[in-house]
């Protein structure tokens, strides 16, 4: 999966994939995908929370919460490593954060990146409904395979 983000009016492109989870393994010694869906459980239970009592969030306080419960190390942490697999010159962790002039864009690339990697493996393929399907299995017996 890929996405492109903007930090200090440079494009840059951001990949996911099998490297992305080798690299992070190997740069900071932890696993992505356990620190993505804990990161996630703690945004799904704000979210939820501030749901059931019938609050209307904007964007903004939606990335807020993000921010908050994700963590502005782990939202770099991800951004770097799906730039650093996409662009093998990208430069290592610690210099590119600390060459970035406006942070806050970064943390917005930062939030797209999560996003992709959150919600990006959405299935290809629909399932079909329960009903259709026992539907389809009927037609089929009734129909008799001719004789011949």
């Amino acid at each position: 999966m890929e996405i492109t983000v903007k930090i200090d009016n440079k494009d840059y492109l951001a990949k996911y994939n099998g490297a992305t989870a080798l690299l992070y393994r190997d740069t900071f010694r932890s696993d992505i995908l356990l620190d993505v869906t804990e990161a996630k459980k703690k945004v799904d239970a704000e979210l939820i929370n501030l749901m059931s009592e019938g609050k209307d969030l904007t964007d903004f306080e939606v990335q807020d919460i993000i921010i908050r419960n994700v963590t502005t190390e782990l939202l770099e942490k991800m951004l770097w490593v799906c730039l650093k697999t996409a662009d093998k010159s990208i430069k290592d962790y610690r210099s590119f954060i600390s060459e970035v002039d406006n942070y806050n864009t970064m943390i917005g690339a930062s939030i797209n990146v999560y996003e992709l990697i959150v919600y990006g493996n959405q299935p290809t393929v629909e399932i079909e409904k329960s009903e259709e399907t026992s539907k389809k299995k009927k037609k089929k017996k009734k129909k008799k395979p001719s004789q011949d």
